[in-house]
């Protein structure tokens, strides 16, 4: 063959055509003598003997060097180098040459638009472009990245860091050729959300919002679990292979959607502003603002001046949600339904159902607005839900490393009950746990590490079902007693018997243990100052659906409560209960009206004073002495019956004590004597 060089000579030629099927490509060879473009293997940096390859793609217009080997075969041997300077497109672009980022010991890829990879001695490992790249300098420990947005998608979760992007065009001019969760294309469908939300983001004009968001889930999301309707359908035996539309979890863009429609939802937590799916930025209520939606809040719209609008704007976003976290709290399933499984309320919620001011669509969730605000939602457990308990916790690792006096850091493992922590109570443990599921009677409560025994429901310091003792006796002043009065009315007040009850049933047939919404256990004092509100100047609405049980103490000068009120006290006893929580009827637990009741029982050496107001009138007893002095005017009066004056001597218009005018009783019939 004539190549016009002398043979074994380096040739410069140009890459016209690739066939990757062959793995060649056809190189134009300018010195040769023939016009016939000549096959060359793909050119590439290292090629190992299993397939494995280093290589960028080789296009057309490339030049390179090759020579000419055994049996005439045209062999790649180098890229032409390019000079150092930088070149600019046809439109304009400037097209960064690789050897002007040439340094001593530095190792480089760059490819377009000024993206590569790059190795160096002294900042480590370079990846992105001048801009927008991950640096990895193993030199100071340190790992950086600068993107304007940052995505991660795991088994248990998803997240996404940057600027608020939402998916505000319509399903069908949406350009997605890859996935809408993880896929970046689907990033040129979205649209950031500024200041104003309807007026296009700009750096300069409207600037763009921001957010961290993170969505996490309960199953692996591989496993594409869907709601607990279907999933149950599936074990037993259904086929839910249909094809499904668009769902919103497939959405990078979903946001504030937790709901058992879609429980493998776990959890969300957004910090920087909460904008919803549609692009509206929400309050602590997460109600829609008015931010871009009224004229005098929109930069385009809007006939004010800008910087007024701007002021507007900033007052409204201090209303929006700075911090959300939320947890997709599981409900029980209705234990009334027949057929599970042809019955979809057990597993989804029904969103028309208000029902027990519909606290089965609750969940845990706590907002904090950007003016320091917070919303708090705690929902109640279930029938069969947990019941918190005062416990201490150690794992069996130091507990057997402590009583062996062996390394407590070690690990030990357990092969009597395969479990690791372990608990003993504090405080006065008194209510018992137990089960009506044969196959879970072991489990109504945890053993004590102690002494094995069943763990018991109670508060910290004092014997809760101890209360009320004073209200237990079936004739407190009757001569069965210590203060021989038969005829006091106190006498026949029902007493009480439980004051909480002394079992709660967490499992099987007629679970009670419901209702909970959190246990809390401070060791120490609790400090707290609560402002007032500007309408009422009110500093506490307390609204409890129950009652309440509660112990005191006492401090070292013996006060329980040392209360300074610069207020009136105004107290209302009695009336109506709540009548909206089916667990409680009215025939059971009589929500209806009905009278209240005040009584006060003191202790007082073995024996007790007593104030008592009821449907019967107001009734004193007490085993000591009672003083009433006036220094005004007092009147005594009886409208509709007798007053009676009962006493062994009774004594009128007395400066000292057995000094006035004397009235005995009378021996005479059943009349006192008249004076």
């Amino acid at each position: 063959m004539d190549i016009g060089s002398i043979r074994g000579a380096a040739i410069r030629g140009s890459i016209e055509k690739v066939v990757l099927e062959k793995g060649i490509v056809y190189v134009k060879l300018p010195l040769t003598q023939s016009d016939t473009l000549q096959p060359v293997k793909i050119p590439a940096g290292w090629v190992g003997p299993k397939g494995q390859i280093s290589a960028g793609y080789p296009q057309k217009g490339t030049p390179i060097f090759v020579i000419l080997g055994q049996g005439n075969e045209w062999i790649f041997v180098a890229y032409d180098q390019p000079d150092g300077t930088s070149t600019y497109d046809s439109d304009g672009t400037r097209r960064v040459n690789p050897i002007s980022k040439f340094r001593p010991g530095r190792w480089l890829t760059l490819v377009e638009n000024d993206i590569g990879l790059i190795v160096d001695p002294s900042y480590g490992v370079i990846e992105g472009s001048s801009t927008h790249y991950t640096q990895s300098d193993p030199n100071l420990g340190i790992w950086s990245t600068r993107f304007p947005q940052e995505m991660h998608f795991s088994e248990a979760h998803r997240e996404v860091s940057g600027p608020v992007l939402r998916d505000l065009d319509a399903n069908g001019t949406r350009n997605v050729t890859t996935s809408a969760l993880s896929g970046h294309q689907y990033n040129t469908s979205l649209r950031s959300v500024g200041l104003d939300p309807k007026t296009t983001a700009s750096a300069f004009s409207n600037p763009a919002l921001t957010e961290s968001r993170s969505m996490f889930y309960e199953f692996l999301d591989s496993y594409g679990y869907t709601n607990d309707k279907e999933e149950n359908d599936l074990f037993a035996g259904s086929d839910l292979s249909k094809t499904k539309p668009l769902q919103r979890k497939s959405l990078r863009t979903d946001t504030m959607s937790l709901s058992l429609d879609n429980c493998n939802y776990l959890a969300e937590i957004v910090i920087g502003t909460v904008v919803d799916i549609y692009g509206n930025i929400l309050d602590i209520n997460r109600y829609v603002l008015p931010s871009g939606i009224v004229d005098s809040l929109n930069f385009k719209k809007s006939q004010n001046d800008k910087d007024l609008v701007f002021r507007k704007l900033r007052e409204q976003l201090r209303k929006s949600i700075a911090y959300h976290f939320e947890i997709n709290a599981r409900k029980e399933h209705p234990l009334s339904v027949t057929d599970p499984r042809t019955d979809p309320s057990l597993y989804t919620p029904d969103y028309n159902n208000l029902d027990d001011y519909a606290r089965n669509r609750s969940r845990f969730s706590l907002d904090v607005d950007k003016e320091g605000q917070f919303k708090l939602n705690v929902p109640a457990s279930s029938e069969v839900g947990n019941i918190g308990l005062l416990v201490r916790h150690e794992n069996f690792s130091n507990l057997k490393g402590a009583e062996e006096e062996k390394d407590r850091g070690q690990f030990i493992r357990n092969v009597t009950d395969n479990m690791d922590v372990k608990l003993e109570p504090h405080g006065k443990g008194v209510i018992s746990l137990t089960s009506n599921a044969e196959n879970l009677k072991s489990y109504a409560a945890p053993n004590s590490r102690i002494d094995g025994k069943p763990i018991k429901l109670g508060t910290g310091f004092h014997d809760i079902t101890a209360n009320l003792s004073l209200f237990k006796f079936t004739k407190p002043y009757s001569q069965s007693g210590t203060h021989g009065y038969d005829d006091s009315l106190l006498n026949f007040v029902d007493p009480i018997t439980d004051v909480v009850s002394p079992s709660i049933t967490v499992s099987g047939k007629g679970a009670n243990a419901g209702g909970r919404s959190g246990t809390i256990s401070l060791d120490g004092m609790l400090s707290m100052s609560i402002g007032a509100n500007t309408a009422d100047r009110q500093s506490l609405w307390l609204d409890c659906a129950g009652g309440i049980v509660t112990s005191i103490g006492r401090d070292r000068w013996n006060r329980s409560i040392s209360a300074n009120l610069d207020g009136d006290v105004l107290l209302e006893v009695g009336g109506t209960g709540i009548t909206d929580d089916s667990r409680f009827t009215t025939k059971d637990f009589n929500n209806a009206q009905r009278d209240g009741v005040i009584d006060i029982r003191i202790h007082n050496a073995g024996s007790f004073h007593t104030i008592r107001i009821d449907s019967q009138g107001i009734k004193i007893h007490t085993p000591q002495r009672i003083d009433i002095v006036s220094e005004g005017e007092m009147r005594f009066k009886s409208v509709r019956s007798n007053m009676y004056f009962d006493a062994e001597s009774i004594f009128f218009y007395a400066k000292k004590p057995a000094t006035g005018r004397l009235v005995l009783r009378s021996t005479e019939g059943a009349a006192g004597r008249t004076i």
